[in-house]
């Protein structure tokens, strides 16, 4: 708790004490967000309880209050979340951000969570349990792990243009030999587990623009045919 000569420190020396003693916040809820391919990808995200958890404590330690406060911008004609420190001497605005119009009180309420929530880890300086944990990697690794993520079941297009080109006539290892050697002059690795989902929409693009082709090209020797 606050002593009697702490008390004498400003609110601004004061805040800078609590925010030391403020840790990181747990991402312990899951969200799981549907795709419009039909799948799914889940996150782990930390909720408005558990960062208010990690904030109040200091805070209040050191005699400081907190509120958060929607309010009417004249600059922006729209309504603005403020977050804001105060003790009974004085107030700071910490951070001021626009709020969206939302549907239904539904809608709103929930917007208002993520935004109260967001708006306290960037205040305080705090990141979540998986973004503290990516930032302590070299700049190397944290780079090849993002790259490593690909949608689920991103493959099975691409696979289904591979099958209808080998039916086509054009040889599976002329797909994978132009496929590498276009990938890798566009700077991803040959090796097909670390594509990207973008290195993967490549590759599909590059197989249809071969079925077309051939198509074309049987399209052509048809009508030869039938001309003959």
């Amino acid at each position: 708790m606050i002593t009697k000569k702490e008390k004498h420190v400003g609110l601004r020396g004061r805040l800078v004490t609590a925010m030391g003693e403020m840790v990181n916040p747990t991402k312990s809820k899951k969200a799981t967000v549907p795709t419009k391919s039909g799948g799914q990808y889940s996150y782990n995200y930390e909720s408005l309880d558990q960062v208010l958890a990690v904030v109040r404590p200091p805070l209040t330690d050191q005699g400081i209050g907190l509120t958060q406060k929607q309010v009417w911008s004249e600059n922006t004609s729209s309504y603005a979340l403020q977050t804001i420190v105060f003790d009974d001497e004085e107030t700071l605005l910490l951070d001021e951000r626009p709020m969206r119009d939302c549907p239904d009180a539904q809608a709103a309420g929930s917007w208002e969570t993520y935004m109260r929530r967001y708006a306290l880890r960037s205040v305080f300086g705090l990141a979540g349990e998986d973004d503290d944990g990516q930032a302590t990697l070299p700049l190397e690794q944290r780079l090849a792990a993002h790259k490593a993520k690909k949608a689920p079941g991103k493959w099975d297009k691409f696979k289904a243009l591979k099958a209808e080109a080998v039916s086509l006539g054009i040889k599976e290892e002329a797909i994978k030999a132009w496929m590498e050697a276009t990938i890798t002059e566009n700077g991803a690795a040959k090796d097909m587990k670390r594509y990207t989902p973008g290195d993967v929409n490549v590759c599909e693009g590059h197989v249809q623009i071969l079925i077309d082709d051939m198509k074309a090209v049987r399209a052509k020797e048809e009508a030869s045919q039938d001309e003959g």
